[in-house]
């Protein structure tokens, strides 16, 4: 079986359409705006990730490499927003939920940059779990991020 295969018959299943739908019924269309001027970063960022992460799922042999490098870049913005509302708390953690799921049955593995050593790397979701429990901290104290 090809990649390009592997990778239309993950997508194309239940534990995909679920990335798809999860986040936007999370925030039914308040975007993390309840009490606050300025919306929650983190929903685009999301979005950002969902589309580049459909594309690719979608590429031909031809642009695949270029539509992997995009997923690549939209996952590391991703892991370099933090909520700033607990709408966005909630997205955030339900979307890294499902993409922990649907990478681990696709096998499909991306690492990012080691917080304090430069050599070594770390799984994507260190990221995610990091700015989640931030986010809950300075929300619950009222704080801002």
């Amino acid at each position: 079986m090809s990649d390009k295969l592997d990778r239309r018959t993950m997508l194309t299943g239940a534990a995909f359409a679920s990335v798809l739908v999860l986040p936007v019924a999370v925030t039914a269309g308040s975007h993390g705006t309840i009490g606050c001027e300025e919306p929650d970063p983190i929903f685009s960022a999301i979005e950002a990730h969902r589309k580049a992460f459909i594309d690719w799922g979608n590429g031909s042999d031809e642009n695949i490499g270029r539509l992997g490098d995009i997923e690549k870049e939209a996952l590391y913005a991703l892991l370099d927003e933090a909520p700033t509302t607990l709408a966005g708390v909630v997205a955030l953690s339900r979307y890294s939920a499902e993409l922990t799921m649907l990478f681990s049955a696709m096998d499909y593995s991306r690492s990012a940059a080691h917080p304090t050593d430069e050599k070594k790397s770390v799984d994507w979701s260190y990221y995610i779990h990091r700015h989640v429990a931030d986010a809950v901290l300075n929300l619950s104290s009222g704080a801002q991020p």
